[in-house]
């Protein structure tokens, strides 16, 4: 989803995913990017995996993104610079999201199965093999995300929100002292 660029590991994921289509027949790459590296990405693509065994989509309208997330088995945004909203979009439609190991990604996805270093397409293709055919572990991560996602909710923040600023006035009072 977004821009297809190497900062969002687009390339990685493309490289990843050529190793995975040789041990996998039954597996399918679909990119839904477009930008200005997208005919980069997709000669890279052409390059590495085999030919009908991927697509570029291109843009997911909003009204389509629920049922686009919800045919994926997994989310692939192994980002270099944090993760993206449409991990997160993916994992409340059911589907588990692997993302970049970086920045602020290891604060929100904390499942060990749900991070990669976003710099290596080996890593990035044992993880995607391993989830395709352990279905355990992939349950595992599925359940993992629905909880976590629940966790991120508008609802779930503002009621962190609420909390804390009790707190602050349960520290400091109503008076007028400074924080």
């Amino acid at each position: 989803m977004g821009e297809a660029k190497r900062a969002k590991g687009l390339d990685t994921a493309i490289l990843a995913f050529a190793d995975v289509a040789r041990q996998n027949p039954e597996a399918f790459l679909a990119i839904a990017s477009g930008g200005n590296e997208l005919e980069e990405m997709k000669d890279l693509a052409r390059k590495n995996i085999p030919p009908g065994r991927y697509e570029f989509i291109g843009f997911v309208p909003e009204e389509n993104m629920r049922q686009f997330y919800s045919e994926l088995d997994l989310f692939l945004f192994p980002s270099r610079y944090g993760f993206g909203l449409s991990a997160v979009e993916a994992m409340a439609c059911g589907t588990p999201a692997i993302t970049g190991r970086t920045l602020d990604s290891t604060d929100f996805f904390t499942h060990e199965l749900s991070l990669v270093d976003p710099n290596s397409p080996a890593e990035l293709a044992a993880r995607i093999s391993m989830l395709l055919t352990d279905r355990q572990r992939y349950a595992e991560l599925r359940e993992w995300a629905l909880k976590r996602v629940q966790s991120l909710s508008w609802k779930s923040m503002a009621e962190k929100y609420v909390e804390f600023w009790k707190q602050v006035r349960d520290r400091y009072g109503s008076g007028d002292r400074s924080l």
